[in-house]
């Protein structure tokens, strides 16, 4: 379905006090370093307005989030690059964050809610996507309102700044702030994620490569400019629903028999073990098949080497570290799991191996080792040469991450629980995020590839969903 939508207001909004003295710079974090500088983005359907019209509800939003940015001053500042080792710094600015208002000719109805219209997004999500008059701004808030009373907000920050968690926090406190409920102030000293320089520490990480020079920065798109990916290849969305009931018996597959009381997975292990050789059996139905080279056709039987696959996925680690970060710092505290597989190996393998697998490597990541991670980053000589090993972005590898504990359905700015929690893209691959069911029962799955690889990927879920 085609959703249009009009441009109602937009404005620069500054926080109501300044919390941070202007002008000061304040350094990020050592995790913050290897984050992708780019933007997280979310989106929020409600089926109601906070009050009886438009215009009051815009009003209940943009003073509440006025209010809010007073405990987030970072948002409303500016980013800063060291040309000399690529550490960041926001200096506050009080620049402010950005804020627009649209109409959108299309009701809550017609939105994407059912498991039967998980496949095709009724709109183009790209319509949703949060571009600010200037690319640098670090917050960009959507209000986009309905036909038929119903709204959806569109929430992004700068990657650089906040994970999953953090990012929920702040749209929690959004909503607390608007319905004049308390919530957790944000812990903003991040030198708790940051590491010194250690010479004597040998430890290299393997989910984490070294380039041996700086990449080129990630475009970002302007207001009114042009798409800076004008030429990529058709992606396609996907939402896989996966009911409480299909999950445990997809946790009693992956589980298989166990070596000793020891031995467990957990729901979150056997659901990532099946979006893994989901997502590798359809790439490879879809894959051209491989030409003979000259050498093999003239009988060279050199063994080639085997062509591999990679998972990486986010490991929050608030809880893992000792002492753990503390309740409401607002940051990044991700770190990466990274298995490795043979492509052809793991599509036949039994699913319980590959569970293994990443439990094995999630169980690894314990304090004494994401601190050695820091301490490794913090050794090198510029934190942009630092780049995640796995290559999902049109490549053989693939990323996930999970929400599934952010209490996303929470975010209720007076009108009741959003009825839909997503992502606002179009364009990616590779890329899986797991976040807790709209009913309430279960997961939802969203996952981004390349269009043909996508529909193999919906047949095999399919078909998965009828044999549980």
């Amino acid at each position: 379905f085609c959703l249009n939508r009009t441009l109602v207001a937009m404005a620069w909004v500054t926080p109501t006090t300044k919390s941070i003295p202007e002008g000061e710079e304040v350094p990020l974090s050592t995790n913050d370093l290897v984050l992708p500088r780019s933007n997280a983005q979310t989106f929020f359907l409600y089926k109601k307005l906070l009050a009886d019209s438009k215009e009051e509800t815009t009003k209940i939003m943009k003073d509440s989030f006025e209010a809010v940015l007073a405990d987030f001053p970072l948002l409303a500042g500016e980013m800063t690059t060291n040309d000399k080792d690529g550490k960041l710094s926001v200096k506050c600015t009080y620049r402010g964050a950005w804020f627009e208002t649209h109409n959108i000719d299309k009701a809550s109805t017609d939105w994407w809610v059912s498991e039967e219209d998980g496949y095709q997004p009724p709109f183009d999500p790209e319509l949703l996507q949060c571009i600010a008059e200037d690319e640098t701004a670090l917050l960009v808030a959507t209000v986009s309102y309905l036909t038929d009373g119903g709204f959806v907000l569109g929430l992004q920050i700068h990657h650089s700044l906040v994970d999953g968690e953090a990012m929920f926090d702040f749209a929690k406190a959004w909503a607390a702030t608007a319905t004049k409920n308390t919530y957790t102030k944000p812990v903003h000293t991040r030198n708790i994620m940051t590491a010194t320089p250690n010479k004597e520490c040998t430890f290299v990480p393997h989910e984490y490569s070294l380039l041996d020079s700086i990449p080129p920065a990630i475009p970002l798109r302007k207001r009114g400019g042009e798409n800076p990916f004008p030429n990529l290849p058709e992606c396609r969305v996907v939402r896989l629903r996966f009911s409480t009931a299909t999950l445990a018996k997809l946790k009693k597959e992956a589980m298989g028999t166990p070596k000793d009381e020891n031995d467990w997975i957990s729901t979150y292990d056997a659901l990532a073990a099946w979006t893994w050789q989901s997502l590798v059996r359809a790439r490879l139905a879809v894959a051209p098949k491989p030409e003979k080279d000259e050498k093999e056709a003239e009988g060279d039987s050199a063994e080639k080497p085997k062509p591999t696959t990679a998972l990486g996925y986010a490991i929050n680690c608030r809880e893992r570290l000792n002492p753990p970060t503390p309740k409401g710092y607002w940051g990044n505290v991700l770190f990466y799991g990274y298995c490795n597989h043979g492509i052809s190996e793991l599509a036949s393998s039994p699913l319980s191996t590959i569970a293994r697998l990443i439990r094995a490597e999630t169980l690894g990541m314990t304090s004494d080792r994401a601190k050695d991670v820091l301490t490794w980053i913090a050794n090198q000589d510029d934190s942009r040469k630092i780049i995640p090993a796995f290559k999902p972005f049109f490549g053989p590898d693939f990323a996930i991450t999970s929400w599934t504990k952010m209490q996303a359905y929470n975010v209720d700015f007076g009108s009741g629980k959003p009825v839909l929690v997503g992502i606002p893209a179009k364009t990616f691959d590779g890329l899986s995020i797991m976040i807790e069911a709209n009913d309430g029962d279960g997961i939802d799955m969203w996952v981004g590839l390349l269009k043909p690889a996508c529909d193999q990927l919906w047949d095999i879920y399919k078909q998965f969903i009828k044999g549980a």
